[in-house]
C-alpha cells in the first residue's frame, strides 16, 4: 500500500507540509505565463522551416523584446539569498530566487518541467520533454538526463532534513530515452552517515528503466 507524504514540493525546490501551503503570488504567475511563452518558441524554432525572407523580421522583433526587458533593473539576488538564508523570506523571496533555477525554475524558459509528488518518503517526477532537448534525433540528450537525476536525487535528500550539494553524481544509461513520451523518475535516499547522503534513482519510459544515477550530496558545515 502506497501513501502519498503529508509533504509537498512546490514546484520542486521547497518541501513544506501540505497544511502550510500558500498561494502563488500573482507576479510568479505572470513570470511564469511570459516563461512558458519563450519555452514554446524554443521547442518550435529546431524544426522550423522559416522563409529566409522572414527571419531577419523575427529576429529583430525579439531584439525589441529583449532591449525592452534590459530597461528594467535588476533583481537583488544576494539580498534575496541572505534572506532565505537566514529565514526572513517571504514566499514572493522564496519563488524570486529558485523559480528561475535552469533545472528546476518555472519562470525559466530553459527548465524542463518535472511535476513532482512525494509518496512513501520517495519522491517521483514525471514530464515529457520536447525537441529542445534533443540529442541523438528523437531521443533525450544524455546530459539533460544528467541535470534532471541531479534535481531530483537532491528533492529526495532534503527529505531527510538535509539540504546539501552534489559532491559525486554517476549515470547509466541503459537505453535510449524517447522525446515527446512520459518519462517517471523515482529517487530515494539510501544512505546518510554524517555529512554524507548516498541518494539513488531511475528512470523509466513506460515501466522500463533507460537510466539508472546514484548521488553523493555532501552537507556544508555549518
Amino acid at each position: 500500500m502506497t501513501t502519498e507524504s503529508k509533504y509537498a514540493l512546490i514546484d520542486g525546490f521547497e518541501i513544506v507540509e501540505r497544511e502550510s501551503r500558500k498561494d502563488m503570488p500573482t507576479k510568479v504567475k505572470e513570470f511564469r505565463r511570459l516563461s512558458k511563452n519563450i519555452k514554446s518558441m524554443i521547442h518550435l524554432l529546431p524544426r522550423a522551416d522559416i522563409p529566409e525572407e522572414e527571419l531577419s523580421g523575427i529576429a529583430d522583433q525579439l531584439r525589441a523584446i529583449a532591449s525592452r526587458i534590459e530597461k528594467f533593473p535588476q533583481r537583488d539576488m544576494v539580498r534575496a539569498r541572505s534572506k532565505c538564508s537566514g529565514g526572513q523570506a517571504s514566499l514572493e523571496d522564496i519563488y524570486g530566487l529558485f523559480d528561475f533555477d535552469p533545472l528546476v525554475g518555472r519562470s525559466n524558459p530553459m527548465c524542463p518541467e518535472l511535476e513532482y509528488k512525494i509518496i512513501d518518503e520517495t519522491v517521483h517526477a514525471t514530464g515529457n520533454l520536447g525537441i529542445a532537448y534533443q540529442g541523438p534525433p528523437d531521443r533525450i540528450h544524455g546530459g539533460v538526463i544528467a541535470s534532471m537525476f541531479d534535481a531530483v536525487l537532491s528533492r529526495a535528500e532534503q527529505l531527510t532534513g538535509s539540504l546539501g550539494f552534489t559532491g559525486k553524481l554517476t549515470v547509466r544509461y541503459l537505453k535510449p530515452t524517447p522525446l515527446l513520451t512520459d518519462i517517471h523518475f523515482v529517487a530515494r535516499t539510501e544512505k546518510k552517515s554524517g555529512r554524507k547522503t548516498v541518494v539513488n534513482g531511475t528512470l523509466s519510459v513506460n515501466g522500463e528503466v533507460t537510466a539508472e544515477a546514484s548521488s553523493l550530496m555532501i552537507t556544508l558545515n555549518k
